[in-house]
């Protein structure tokens, strides 16, 4: 099926300084374009599909009091096709912040995270993939694209 598609491209948010490697089995290359919510979409399916990716557990820890977050989650949620994609593991999170480079005037846990990103998953609909590295992200985050640009070629043609 996927020979007969037509290849979708990525959209990379301009403020993305490391950018995930997609497989260009199934996209083109990716363009950098200012995403208004999120790292990443799908040229033409900018208004329905976005993916938020979260480098590290410093990086949430870093920013789940902050209200830029919440905007961004107020935002994200308004999306038919949405996700945060974390770049670690459950496991990794839980055991947070041993092992990590966090300021130790920072107390946030990783139970406190995980209890966060499950109320995000329950309470505003957006779930939460933990992806364990950044191949990973790039492989997972490649699917999810793969898959809606599938469905939305479908739906159209109907």
């Amino acid at each position: 099926m996927s020979q007969s598609i037509q290849k979708f491209t990525p959209i990379i948010d301009t403020r993305e300084q490391i950018p995930l490697i997609f497989d260009k089995k199934y996209c083109n290359d990716p363009i950098k374009k200012k995403l208004d919510t999120g790292d990443y979409s799908i040229v033409g399916l900018e208004e329905i599909f976005c993916i938020e990716r979260k480098k590290s557990i410093e990086e949430i820890a870093g920013n789940i009091f902050q209200k830029r977050m919440e905007n961004v989650l107020m935002r994200l949620q308004c999306y038919k096709h949405k996700a945060i994609v974390c770049e670690f593991s459950y496991a990794d999170l839980i055991k947070f912040p041993v092992g990590s480079k966090i300021r130790k005037r920072l107390k946030v846990t990783g139970p406190f995270i995980s209890s966060w990103l499950n109320n995000i998953v329950i309470t505003r609909n957006i779930p939460v993939i933990f992806a364990g590295d950044a191949s990973k992200a790039s492989y997972i985050t490649t699917q999810m694209m793969r898959l809606m640009w599938i469905e939305w070629i479908r739906k159209s043609s109907k």
